[in-house]
């Protein structure tokens, strides 16, 4: 898809196509690896296993961005467009090598019902919580033109939320395992809100780097928390169905959060609408933390069973 992508840069028509076609082919890898961990890992494991699982998708960060970056400033405007599809190609070398993993989840004959799952205390709560984590998430879209804006490299963010989302899911989500889960999913979207507030006062290389690690961290925990929750919460029955309804919520977040900014930036100023979003992030994730997730924690509220 790739380099379907790559070749077809002339031809709007054909770009949207093959565009669409790697975004169906990472929906149903996504969807299907997460579904079956949720199904095979016990909750004791489900966490560390989530976030070592989703580790992947921040390297690219710390790696392929910044190379990307170089390339431009140095006019490789070819190697440039093709570095995509060598990277994909370098991963399918790579997975040659991997031993093919037997499956052992237990095959059900039915999934459950959009209706039933909707009835489940505490889904749609999750489902709020991961929509209010992705539309911080998605700002990173338009970090760069923040970074312009202050002009501060955007490399200086990216690396360091990619590094510390990295350590978190890897060394540091042991030290934070003995931690339930339903005090950590608001807090971490509400530490990415703080993150975008102090970046939009940020100016230095510094400053970035800081808030770019408190960025990450929350992206560390969140993604992999939302996930677990849904292990936490629903028989393996609604695993899937769950799975792919948190997965569509944090995609939209991509969707909803250009367009906000497209439209907020030219009136409001690029530092203008990050604090804004910044804001609304931290406290729709602070309210959401407040009247649900601490009252869970506290056994006041439970999740799991019908309304």
């Amino acid at each position: 898809m790739a380099a379907g992508i790559a070749l077809s840069l002339n031809s709007p028509l054909l770009l949207l196509f093959f565009r669409a076609m790697l975004g169906v082919s990472v929906s149903v890898f996504v969807v299907a690896t997460v579904a079956a961990q949720s199904i095979l890992l016990d909750e004791r494991s489900r966490g560390i296993g989530f976030a070592l699982f989703t580790t992947g998708s921040m390297l690219p960060l710390a790696t392929v961005v910044p190379v990307s970056e170089w390339l431009l400033h140095h006019n490789f405007n070819e190697l440039y467009i093709w570095f995509p599809a060598l990277t994909a190609l370098a991963c399918a070398a790579v997975s040659c090598f991997v031993k093919d993993l037997s499956y052992s989840g237990k095959a059900e004959r039915r999934w459950g019902r959009y209706s039933d799952l909707f009835k489940v205390k505490g889904v749609k709560v999750l489902l709020f919580t991961a929509a209010t984590m992705s539309l911080a998430d998605a700002m990173t879209i338009s970090m760069a033109s923040l970074a312009n804006a202050r002009s501060v490299s955007v490399s200086y963010f990216m690396i360091a939320s990619a590094a510390a989302a990295v350590l978190i899911r890897t060394v540091g989500f042991r030290l934070i395992a003995g931690i339930p889960r339903v005090r950590l999913a608001a807090p971490a979207a509400a530490l990415m809100g703080f993150a975008l507030l102090g970046l939009s006062f940020s100016s230095t290389a510094l400053m970035f780097v800081l808030f770019g690690l408190f960025f990450g961290v929350g992206i560390g925990i969140g993604f992999p928390t939302d996930l677990a929750l849904v292990g936490d919460m629903l028989p393996a029955a609604y695993h899937p169905k769950a799975t792919g309804l948190v997965l569509l919520v944090i995609d939209s977040g991509w969707m909803v959060s250009p367009l906000v900014y497209g439209c907020f930036s030219p009136y409001l100023g690029v530092s203008n609408t990050f604090r804004v979003m910044g804001l609304a992030v931290f406290a729709a994730a602070s309210m959401l933390y407040l009247r649900y997730w601490l009252p869970v924690a506290q056994g006041k509220l439970k999740i799991g069973g019908e309304c």
